[in-house]
């Protein structure tokens, strides 16, 4: 069972988040395609102000069980909105669960337009720097989507400096957490990709940011 706010003053947030809990209930249980992409938009611009950290919870699971009967649908989407609202949502959950999202949505072939971008895949990168409980998963999931992006992709999908940032975060948070001095050598030569990787036209200020959150995470692994 879902929480309602019931218990808190009642304002327009808390209006719709009833609401829309109510209609996604029904929703569920007489799955229509096109009910279910427009609840699951609706609870996306409806989440960023739900100000209690429970019923933010319940709303991006009540999200999830409408992209699930989405998802049900056979044959290809003639939206990608459901794949990049859940993106979004689960940058704040875990990163497995925004990776999920992706590879659910790079299952479907067809319209290039409704392809993943750069900034969704930004998203991915995004939950996992942001993931206390897979640091170290983050570090292998960064290289594969810049080996991606470089590779697969190549023609119209390439990393931005965003992609990058983000990468070099998600090995630096594993660099500073790990023990094992094998990984560290490993880590370290990862970071170094990454960091030849990056255009000349890059701005100064951003490849010293870069540089910087590397030097961060080496110095406190070496003197940890």
């Amino acid at each position: 069972s879902f929480s309602t706010a019931s218990s808190v003053s009642v304002d327009s947030w808390v209006e719709r988040y009833n609401g829309l809990d109510r209609t996604s209930g029904e929703a569920i249980h007489r799955p229509e395609k096109r009910e279910l992409v427009e609840l699951i938009e609706r609870w996306g611009a409806l989440l960023p102000e739900i100000r209690q950290k429970e019923l933010q919870e319940a709303a991006v699971a009540r999200m999830y069980d409408l992209y699930t009967g989405w998802r049900r649908f056979s044959g290809h989407p003639d939206t990608s909105a459901p794949f990049r609202t859940m993106l979004a949502a689960s940058t704040s959950v875990s990163g497995p669960k925004a990776l999920g999202i992706l590879q659910d949505w790079r299952e479907f072939e067809g319209d290039i337009s409704l392809s993943p971008t750069t900034r969704d895949f930004n998203q991915v990168l995004l939950a996992y720097a942001n993931d206390d409980n897979h640091i170290e998963e983050a570090a292998a999931v960064a290289n594969e989507v810049i080996q991606h992006m470089d590779i697969v992709y190549n023609n119209y999908l390439l990393p931005d400096i965003e992609t990058r940032q983000l990468a070099i975060r998600c090995l630096a948070r594993a660099i500073q957490t790990t023990d094992d001095s094998s990984k560290f050598v490993f880590l370290e030569q990862e970071m170094d990709k990454l960091l030849r990787m990056l255009d000349r036209e890059v701005n100064p200020n951003q490849f010293l940011c870069l540089v910087t959150a590397l030097s961060d995470a080496l110095e406190s692994w070496k003197f940890a």
